[in-house]
């Protein structure tokens, strides 16, 4: 049961890192085409989708430290 529980919570924590990734690929895309148009409200935007991204990941580091 012990061994299960781990495992999923690997399974887990690479699912969250990719999806934390994801939003931060996007974010950077989204920022680089804000100041690109001059985009103020965008630039914001891009900014904080990117955060956003980098504390997602940071969350999922913390998944592993999740036991029985």
């Amino acid at each position: 049961m012990n061994g299960m529980f781990t495992q999923i919570m690997g399974l887990l924590q690479k699912g969250v890192t990719a999806v934390g990734a994801i939003i931060a690929v996007f974010g950077a895309v989204n920022l680089g085409r804000s100041i690109k148009d001059s985009n103020g409200p965008g630039i914001g935007s891009g900014i904080a989708e990117i955060v956003g991204g980098a504390i997602i990941i940071a969350a999922a580091a913390f998944i592993s430290n999740v036991t029985l």
